[in-house]
């Protein structure tokens, strides 16, 4: 029974990189500051690699939102074009030239439509 409060001193042991706002290092001791510990310190650290994957995955969801957000506006264009409502030129197929049409937009009888409000970025 002795190793139990060792492993568990150990889990919740912070690493000497990370900040914890809960925990400032002005010489302050956790128990006798007022404020109660913050969300965005855990009170079992992830493993670094933990954390790179999550980096990863949350910009892997927002490249795959950034390309469905382009494939839907050159659809739209697309299909306003097979609808007649602008004119392309004929080897295009009625795509879009380039991303920067989607954002400028085309007129439309003496209105612009814009299928885009910006180019995403590659974050």
């Amino acid at each position: 029974m002795s190793n139990a409060p060792d492993k568990l001193a150990a889990a919740r042991r912070i690493s000497p990189g990370e900040r914890c706002l809960a925990f400032p290092r002005s010489g302050v001791s956790p128990l006798s500051s007022s404020s109660s510990p913050s969300p965005s310190c855990p009170s079992s650290p992830q493993p670094p690699s933990h954390r790179r994957f999550q980096v990863k995955r949350q910009n892997e969801r927002q490249l795959h939102y950034d390309l469905w957000q382009m494939r839907d506006a050159i659809d739209k264009y697309k299909d306003a074009a097979d609808k007649g409502a602008f004119q392309t030129k004929v080897d295009s197929q009625n795509y879009p030239p380039d991303l920067e049409t989607l954002v400028t937009g085309v007129d439309v009888q003496g209105k612009k439509l814009k299928f885009l409000r910006k180019i995403p970025i590659d974050p």
